[in-house]
């Protein structure tokens, strides 16, 4: 709604890629994944995971009351119009801004969450700030770009412990944002990097992604359909675009001058690539 239409809701760690889990998992997922089972969300076994959708009109209500009653659960209840714990600490956390823009989506979400007693702090810092907590690992809420987002990485491999590891969970400079430690995580990274074949690969990259989706590690944002691109009317492409990129080495020109709708409809089909 807010993006009109341009992108796509996240839902997977390798989005438009043959390693999203995008179905219930099979066989060989099922070996990988049985011998972690009690360490990872029982979810991954029965669910395929969809993140919640609304009908973009602001109006929420469902899903505000499924918050309350998992916050409820959790020790949090109502008073003075604010969530509290048991030590009647309020619930409240930061986000951190350090890029700029991200306006028009943070206060429709600070407004939805102050209905249900929640305060979000919007916190806007220059870059230098920005980089310096963010290694120090000292934010409650950020927005971050992962790699393959729209365009995944095709072959994952070691650069996935920075991501998502253990070890780099606390080390500086590193990419795991979320500080995600997690030994069942660590154990499905070691079988896709030590993988002898793309098919061996491709598994344990659906075996993870499901792992990290039902994690909840984050609030999946958003991607690109594809590179938005404006050109003039007179050039040729080929009728099988490449996935992850415009392939402009690829096109071909057609005319010197830009062509009427009609025009190039009329040619297309006709003009050989040269």
């Amino acid at each position: 709604q807010m993006m009109r239409g341009f992108y796509v809701r996240q839902q997977s760690y390798w989005p438009k890629s043959e390693m999203a889990a995008t179905a219930l998992p099979d066989a060989r997922e099922r070996e990988i994944l049985e011998p972690l089972r009690g360490q990872i969300p029982d979810e991954v076994f029965t669910q395929v995971y969809r993140a919640p959708q609304t009908d973009g009109s602001g109006r929420i209500r469902d899903k505000q009351l499924q918050a309350l009653r998992l916050l409820a659960e959790a020790g949090w209840t109502p008073r003075n119009n604010r969530l509290v714990n048991a030590a009647g600490e309020p619930l409240e956390f930061t986000f951190l801004d350090g890029q700029g823009g991200f306006d028009r989506m943070l206060l429709p979400y600070k407004r939805t969450l102050a209905q249900i007693g929640i305060t979000l702090n919007l916190r806007r810092i220059d870059s230098a700030q920005y980089i310096n907590l963010l290694n120090a690992r000292d934010y409650d809420m950020i927005v971050t770009s992962f790699p393959r987002s729209g365009d995944p990485i095709v072959s994952p491999g070691r650069e996935l412990y920075s991501l998502y590891g253990s070890q780099s969970a606390t080390q500086v400079g590193s990419s795991n944002s979320m500080v995600l430690a997690n030994p069942a995580v660590d154990r499905l990274i070691d079988g896709l990097v030590q993988a002898n074949s793309r098919d061996e690969m491709v598994h344990y990259a659906r075996a993870l992604d499901r792992v990290l989706q039902w994690g909840q590690y984050m609030i999946p944002n958003y991607y690109s359909k594809g590179t938005p691109t404006v050109f003039q009317n007179r050039f040729g492409r080929p009728a099988i675009a490449p996935i992850y990129d415009e392939g402009l080495n690829t096109w071909w020109e057609v005319s010197p001058k830009a062509l009427t709708t009609r025009q190039m409809s009329a040619l297309r089909g006709t003009v050989e690539a040269h």
